[in-house]
């Protein structure tokens, strides 16, 4: 098959986040098959075209999200003239191949469901109040104040509820109707596709569950399970949607129950939409009494991360709703016991004793399984193993190509019908 790949992020240019690391290893998955793949990508440094191993990519230089649609449009259709795609695949965020679906319909087309815009906002909803909206203004008084102090130009007031280039409702709307015009929508975890029928009305002929694949580093791979192990942790973007203010609530009572466990939080801060404050800042409030015992290491580059497993025992991800969250892949790559969420894709990956499952807003639950896993080395080590093993089998390339295939031959029959109808 002739497919391309369209993807504003994309390594190493815009590795912003699970989608970049997807796109690659799919492209890498579908090229070593003997597909011919192009991928279409955004960069902030550079244009042109880059010739892998295996694929192709097209990189489109200076651009934004929302000027993207177009400008990759524009490139897959001088690519298409020479030698037309058989399918095409975008995310449904910011609905990026929209502009492809609208001026080549007879190329079948593939939405991946990575994780809405409606499902992003739903899952950070929290309550700001009075004392949010003061934290705010005030730290923003100081930035500036300190730049004042320093002899510098202040920075440009950030609004806490910063538009972009459009609207939350219009993004939502655009990406919904864009999954809809599609020949097929596909999602990596069923939880996926059950909110896209209940809240998108997509058809059961039009979704298909297809997980990513996931092929983990060797690094971590070799990562050793420690039997004394005490450190808990938690990587990734410290995000009110993944569930670290939730965790925050927990850790006073694991810290308490065992005075040798230590916490290490890795990732970079975001808001907290409720206190409006940096979330690196809201921990260190809400813990004062325990930040002895708590490290907050910030954002770690990717080639870092196997170092960063090999310092915690313990993974939690109590996530208030996640699709396919790879960094708990990475934490099973890496044969840590994990502590996840039962909302989302979360619960597909740990089932069978890979980890413990809790339910969201649940920091006693939290606690709990923390604690059962820091009482027995025996039963974190076999989920550990578990874990490690569950990646290998689950989510290799010979597990997950077929199923790629399948659904772009499926997309490809179900547009060659409509066409036809």
């Amino acid at each position: 098959m002739r497919i391309a790949l369209v993807s504003y992020e994309f390594p190493p240019d815009t590795a912003v986040g699970g989608i970049a690391t997807y796109s690659e290893q799919v492209a890498e998955l579908l090229g070593s098959a003997g597909h011919s793949v192009e991928v279409f990508a955004a960069s902030g440094t550079r244009g042109g075209t880059e010739e892998r191993a295996s694929y192709r990519v097209h990189r489109i230089h200076g651009l934004d999200r929302k000027t993207f649609p177009d400008e990759a449009a524009k490139i897959f259709g001088q690519r298409n003239a020479l030698q037309a795609f058989d399918v095409v695949e975008g995310p449904e965020i910011w609905a990026e191949a929209r502009k492809i679906r609208e001026q080549y319909p007879e190329v079948a087309h593939v939405v991946k469901l990575h994780t809405p815009t409606e499902l992003v906002r739903t899952a950070n909803y929290c309550k700001s109040g009075i004392k949010g909206w003061f934290r705010h203004n005030i730290s923003q008084a100081r930035i500036a104040a300190g730049a004042l102090w320093r002899g510098r130009k202040p920075p440009a007031y950030v609004h806490r509820l910063a538009a972009q280039w459009l609207n939350e409702t219009e993004i939502e709307s655009i990406e919904r109707e864009y999954t809809r015009e599609c020949d097929l929508a596909v999602a990596p975890s069923q939880a996926m596709l059950d909110w896209a029928e209940s809240n998108w009305s997509i058809p059961s002929n039009q979704r298909m569950l297809v997980p990513n694949p996931y092929i983990p580093r060797e690094e971590l791979l070799k990562v050793k399970l420690r039997p004394a192990g005490k450190v808990i942790g938690f990587m990734g973007r410290l995000e009110y949607r993944k569930g670290i203010a939730d965790l925050v609530e927990a850790i006073p009572q694991i810290l308490e129950a065992d005075p040798e466990v230590r916490v290490r939080i890795v990732g970079k801060p975001l808001w907290h939409p409720g206190t409006v404050e940096p979330f690196d800042t809201y921990i260190r409030r809400r813990l004062r009494r325990y930040m002895d015992r708590v490290e907050l290491v910030g954002g770690r580059p990717l080639a870092a991360m196997p170092e960063e497993y090999a310092q915690i025992d313990i993974c939690i991800f109590p996530s208030i709703w996640e699709n396919f969250p790879n960094v708990c892949l990475e934490a099973m790559a890496a044969g840590r016991a994990v502590v996840g969420s039962t909302a989302g894709g979360m619960a597909e990956m740990l089932r069978d004793g890979a980890g413990i499952l809790i339910p969201p807003h649940s920091p006693q639950r939290i606690a709990e399984a923390a604690l059962q896993f820091l009482k027995s080395p025996e039963l974190r080590i076999a989920a550990g193993e578990k874990a490690r093993q569950t990646v290998l089998d689950r989510y290799s390339a010979a597990a997950i190509l077929p199923i790629v295939e399948e659904s772009y031959e499926t997309a490809i029959q179900l547009n060659r019908v409509r066409r036809l109808n």
